[in-house]
């Protein structure tokens, strides 16, 4: 066994980042006197709730131009992210706005192996000795649901591990070709000192690095070659073994003086006002706490927000499960435009929505929405179709409006007084991310200046100043290129841009990223 000690271990919080950023809306509750502006500084970890910008618990996050990395250190692209995924966002957060700049993203995968039982009527599943709760939040891709998946089938799992050592999935992704690594995430049981068990599972570390000290109880992440997986006898042969340090946050070190936002489940009931959320320390004692009830048990899945003061969040606010999808009307949120449309069915950032039971705001009807309208929607998941509760349509495919103009406060926003949080009831919608240095975008809504992201392989190209982006008339002469120049836009190069769409229909771009797509779906 080759023990080392810490090290760096993706240390993702950047406290130098100069950019915007912002957090998510309050209700009732007991409200304490806390100053809840967040500071510069920022991390959050959590599933993303919505696109057009990373939405990660309430906070819409600006990642054009930000590193975005998945559980290896390999580089990926915003078209590989998914509803569902599990992710550490670092930058910088505004917490009265909800508006934040990513400096860096980076996915925290759960389980990646071959389904071993699938037990429908349970909701649950088993691989690589792990016990996987669903339910009706859990979001899928390449299949539609839990009765789609088979014995054998090779996963990727992501969530958050609950007080029993299951996982509660947030995304479950079946792929089409067998893993050549294997990852497990547990809590360390049994120890000795060439093995140990996480769950059903039996791990062989005697050969394996080992970053940090095991002991029974903690969280680690094992990594393994596929080969090396005995089925018979559940029992795999470990290459690595990160162990997550009491001090860490979602597996990354964070510096004191950090805002921080997590969603994770309770470990156990407070004792004295401290528990811990997904093996993170909290200190609730102070905080506000958002839902159905002042109690606090083991199990419950929260978000909580304040500041890490090195070892202990200590918290201004805890929202039970289900507390913002009450006040926005869905758990999901999609702000971008319209790049296919079937009857009521349309896609938006990627994500398929069923459009036939929505609420059209502003006296739009479905009948209005086409290829290039710019929406807002609210909606929650159900396998792999977003069912949409409430649309903005801001704008037609054309360009012109699709309904009165106005500014909306819908987003994560709380129209009821809270001085726990920065700003919840102003009349403004700041949702749409802002660029770097851009005060505060108070004219979401506004037709002819509505900013949001896209990404995509360039089409129809012309110049730097007429391409088509998923049926958007792009022009990017006037933007800023992230690591590359305008001379690289072609036909087929894949681009992250950011920018508003105008009042003719033309998407302006002002910052345009251009990334290697070699990597996308890649199944390591």
């Amino acid at each position: 066994m080759n023990q080392i000690k810490p090290s760096f271990r993706w240390t993702l919080l950047t406290l130098s980042s100069a950019m915007l950023l912002t957090a998510c809306g309050g209700g009732g509750g007991t409200t304490p006197a806390v100053n809840n502006t967040a500071p510069a500084a920022a991390m959050y970890a959590g599933p993303i709730t919505g696109f057009g910008s990373v939405i990660v618990n309430g906070m819409r996050f600006s990642s054009v131009g930000a590193t975005l990395q998945d559980d290896d250190g390999q580089d990926i692209n915003l078209d590989q992210l998914k509803l569902g995924m599990t992710v550490r966002v670092s930058g910088t957060a505004d917490d009265s706005t909800q508006l934040g700049t990513a400096s860096q993203l980076a996915l925290v995968h759960g389980i990646r192996g071959a389904i071993t039982t699938v037990n429908a009527s349970a909701n649950t599943l088993t691989l690589l000795g792990q016990t996987v709760n669903t339910n009706t939040a859990t979001a899928y891709q390449g299949v539609s649901g839990l009765a789609g998946l088979t014995a054998g089938q090779s996963v990727e799992v992501y969530g958050a591990l609950q007080a029993d050592g299951s996982l509660l999935a947030t995304l479950i992704q079946l792929k089409t070709t067998a893993f050549t690594t294997l990852s497990v995430n547990g809590v360390v049981g049994n120890l000795s000192a060439t093995s140990f068990k996480v769950g059903n599972l039996t791990v062989n570390y005697s050969t394996a690095v080992v970053t940090g000290v095991l002991g029974d109880g903690k969280r680690v992440k094992i990594k393994a070659v596929a080969s090396n997986f005995d089925a018979v006898n559940n029992v795999l042969t470990a290459s690595t073994v990160k162990v997550e340090e009491a001090s860490s946050v979602y597996g990354a070190t964070v510096a004191a003086g950090a805002w921080l936002k997590i969603k994770g489940i309770a470990d156990a009931a407070p004792i004295n006002g401290v528990l811990k959320v997904s093996g993170t320390p909290v200190n609730m004692s102070q905080a506000a706490i958002k839902g159905n009830t002042s109690t606090i048990t083991a199990g419950q899945l929260l978000e909580v927000k304040g500041n890490w003061d090195g070892s202990v969040l200590q918290a201004t606010q805890i929202e039970q499960d289900g507390y913002r999808a009450g006040q926005i009307g869905g758990s999901n949120e999609l702000y971008g435009a319209v790049s296919s449309i079937n009857g009521s069915t349309v896609v938006v950032n990627g994500v398929s929505v069923d459009l036939s039971t929505a609420t059209f705001g502003r006296s739009a009807t479905l009948a209005q929405v086409a290829v290039g309208s710019y929406v807002e929607i609210k909606g929650n998941l159900s396998g792999n179709l977003l069912r949409a509760t409430k649309v903005e349509l801001k704008t037609n495919g054309t360009g012109s409006t699709g309904s009165s103009a106005s500014t909306d406060g819908s987003h994560g926003n709380d129209n009821s007084n809270d001085s726990s949080h920065g700003n919840d009831n102003t009349s403004s919608d700041s949702s749409h991310s802002n660029d770097n240095n851009t005060s505060n975008d108070s004219s979401h809504g506004t037709v002819g200046d509505v900013s949001y992201e896209q990404y995509g392989q360039v089409s129809d190209f012309a110049s730097v100043a007429s391409f088509k982006l998923n049926g958007l008339t792009v022009d990017a002469s006037a933007a800023r290129f992230e690591h590359t120049n305008a001379a690289s836009l072609a036909n087929g190069v894949y681009v992250e841009i950011k920018g508003t769409q105008g009042s003719n229909g033309v998407f302006v771009a002002t910052k345009v990223d251009i990334k290697n797509h070699s990597n996308h779906d890649s199944n390591d």
